[in-house]
């Protein structure tokens, strides 16, 4: 994340449950706003946001045995608007999430623009009804899906189940990522058209003088003053001795 510059990472199906504390899974220079999954098998979502941005969480919610997801508002130049992320169980009913995602959605895009991503585990490749329901969805709420190839890849299978919707024009800014690749999804990578070209990442060194040891240092202050007045008898020392013996 420090070498690509990221300025908001987010993870589905996490498997990160209540006994994995916050410390665990902080990244330097990022905030985390998560969802625990209901156990370590399945669900959990988390936005990583770096430390720069301007942002506020809007909601966390998980339905047992369904969906989790975390709501964020940005506030940037180059976006101004929520973010979603969610997870949505493979074995969990297909219309009750649906359900869930047009009720939130409805409640967004009245207010500002919004990106939902995240893993629906509903096949998009597929004309099956919860697909074309989903499909429908979105169209009618004025939110467009962005991925177009698959992003879970298996020997025997792949789905287009990890999904970009937009209320907003992402054309050209959407892409998957094969690499780095930790699991058998892949990534999906949202890149915003700025002309802002500028490496926000910074390291700042400094000295908590508040934890500075006083004994500590009055003793280094010693020595160095010692060690400083030695020096200084030795060269005096030694231009007499040479001054001394040219006379």
């Amino acid at each position: 994340m420090k070498k690509r510059n990221l300025a908001v990472v987010a993870l589905s199906e996490t498997r990160v449950d209540a006994n994995i504390k916050d410390f665990e899974i902080n990244i330097r220079g990022n905030s985390q706003v998560k969802c625990d999954a209901e156990n370590g098998y399945i669900g959990g979502v988390v936005i990583y946001i770096r430390n720069d941005i301007k942002y506020e969480t809007v909601m966390v919610q998980r339905v047992t045995g369904s969906y989790c997801c975390v709501e964020i508002g940005l506030y940037e130049k180059w976006y101004k608007g929520t973010i979603v992320i969610l997870y949505h169980s493979s074995s969990a009913p297909d219309g009750i999430f649906i359900k869930f995602i047009k009720d939130l959605i409805e409640d967004l895009i009245v207010k500002e623009p919004c990106i939902v991503i995240g893993d629906f585990n509903i096949d998009l490749r597929l004309d099956t009804f919860y697909s074309n329901k989903l499909k429908n969805v979105m169209s009618c709420l004025g939110m467009k899906q962005y991925v177009v190839q698959p992003t879970r890849m298996t020997i025997n299978s792949c789905t287009l189940i990890d999904l970009v919707c937009a209320n907003l024009d992402l054309s050209g800014c959407v892409t998957v990522v094969e690499n780095p690749k930790i699991t058998n999804h892949l990534w999906v990578r949202i890149e915003f058209k700025t002309s802002q070209d500028e490496n926000y990442y910074k390291e700042v060194g400094g000295r908590a003088y508040k934890r500075m040891n006083m004994q500590n240092f009055v003793s280094e202050l010693q020595r160095n003053v010692v060690d400083n007045d030695i020096k200084r008898a030795r060269d005096r020392a030694y231009r007499k001795a040479v001054y001394t013996g040219l006379e």
